[in-house]
């Protein structure tokens, strides 16, 4: 039985007054690495400026806004940031993000300076935006946010919270003056706000269904919304997708004279490094993607051993990402059925999973898949792409709004796979009720899911440099 509540802080003048209380619940607590982990949730300082965030919030409540006419309005009232500096933009469905990350490294290992903008963030705001490999600062932050929705107010131009938050990131890049900024497309392509820009190079990484609500409810419809980041004199670098979405992208780009580099014949017979920590081998792809574009934005500057360092010592958050080594707590934010089936190959790449018609006696402890998923994703999917592995399903629920219930996706899972999993209300009773086990946890379903769990293992870790390397983890 795990003690509950909230411990935040154990100063002298606590310990004094409530001994006994504090030793019953140290007593309780679960070990992480040798180190004390709490098991309720966290206040990790400065996870959240409250200003920017009651900013955020009152942006957030405008919902999506399927126009660029405001956003286009905004920028050019602030005098075109994005013009100060050259924009690369990536979309698809997966892999965006972590192809805008080692293509951001590749270019900032070569000296330029860089502009990263991601999203959504697994624990602090900040994260979205990255200068020079560090996260914005609080104050920065705050103050670009208060500006720019005060100027918005005055302008009466209602933006939405990606819109806001795309101004402050293409902001900020033009005050520090980077060379390049690395700009991930937030959903499909044609009214993102990103899409203001006119990108020196595009790429698109993959494409699947997700958001089909918005986008479309085929592929062919999912992969017109996101060509639109295809402009006229261009380049495009296309990842390796369905032959349907590599069609429409390629007629965009005839038809608006863009140049197309194809990431698979470019640097196929490159080797890739090989890190020395546990790594995805769906990241393979995207790394060979970013190489691509690397080139063709470097041109005769790219050096090919710089690049490959650049790759190998890059660290994608939430992605495959250890947490924890002792147990062994990785979480990944693949939320989609085609991201949780190369998951799932990964798992099985990196030794820590059997195929399912595998008889491995060296796996005396199986690890154990807590999902979480949002009630919009299609949870039978997801489920059919787990189903040719041997793995046990424990199934959780986060604090997001858009939250699937959890024992909903456990009647799912029973459904599905044949047996009921275990349930818990919340991630923090699912990590306290599997710690002590020993056993290895792979954390998915949902980036809030990562978040979470990357909250509870490593609030000391999350410092200013958010893609770091391994020397400086």
């Amino acid at each position: 039985m795990v003690a509950r509540g909230s411990v935040r802080q154990f100063g002298p003048a606590v310990a004094g007054r409530c001994r006994g209380f504090l030793r019953l619940i140290l007593s309780q607590l679960v070990l992480c690495n040798g180190a004390l982990l709490l098991t309720d949730e966290q206040v990790t300082p400065g996870a959240m400026p409250t200003r920017a965030q009651r900013i955020i919030e009152q942006a957030r409540a405008l919902g999506i806004n399927p126009t660029l006419e405001n956003f286009k309005r905004f920028c050019d009232g602030i005098d075109s940031p994005q013009e100060r500096y050259s924009c690369v933009q990536v979309g698809g469905t997966n892999g965006k993000s972590s192809t805008a990350r080692y293509l951001a490294a590749i270019l900032q290992q070569h000296g330029l300076g860089v502009g990263l903008y991601t999203s959504p963030e697994l624990v602090r705001l900040n994260e979205r935006i990255e200068i020079r490999g560090q996260v914005i600062t609080d104050d920065d932050l705050e103050r670009s946010l208060s500006t720019l929705a005060s100027q918005a107010k005055k302008w009466d131009i209602q933006l939405s919270e990606f819109e806001l938050f795309s101004a402050v990131a293409l902001t900020e890049f033009a005050v520090h003056a980077v060379d390049y900024a690395v700009l991930e497309v937030g959903l499909g392509g044609r009214w993102d706000a990103t899409s203001v820009v006119l990108p020196r190079l595009a790429i698109l990484t993959g494409v699947d269904f997700d958001h089909t609500q918005i986008l479309g409810s085929t592929i062919k419809e999912i992969a017109r919304d996101k060509a639109a980041i295809i402009k006229p004199g261009t380049t495009v670098v296309l990842a390796d997708t369905r032959p349907e979405a590599l069609d429409i992208f390629q007629d965009r780009a005839r038809a608006v004279g863009a140049t197309v580099v194809l990431a698979t014949e470019e640097l196929g017979n490159v080797a890739l490094p090989s890190p020395a920590r546990l790594f995805a081998s769906y990241q393979r792809a995207n790394q060979s993607t970013a190489l691509t574009a690397a080139r063709a934005l470097l041109k005769s500057d790219f050096v090919l051993d710089v690049a490959q360092n650049a790759l190998r010592d890059t660290v994608i958050p939430g992605r495959f990402e250890t947490v924890c080594e002792q147990p062994l707590v990785i979480i990944d934010a693949a939320h989609n059925p085609q991201a949780l089936a190369v998951l799932m190959t990964a798992l099985v790449d990196a030794g820590l999973l059997p195929p399912f018609s595998a008889s491995d006696a060296s796996f005396r402890t199986p690890p154990i898949l807590l999902l979480a998923l949002l009630a919009d994703k299609d949870a039978e999917a997801i489920l059919a792409a787990l189903e040719p592995y041997e793995i046990e399903v424990a199934v959780t629920q986060t604090a997001s709004p858009r939250a699937l219930g959890a024992d909903a996706l456990a009647s799912i899972v029973a459904s599905r796979l044949g047996y009921a999993p275990l349930t818990f209300a919340t991630s923090a009773e699912a990590l306290d009720a599997l710690i002590p086990h020993g056993r290895p946890i792979i954390a998915c379903g949902s980036i809030t899911l990562a978040g979470e769990v990357k909250r509870r293992f490593a609030p000391a870790r999350h410092s200013d440099k958010m893609s770091q390397t391994d020397n400086n983890r």
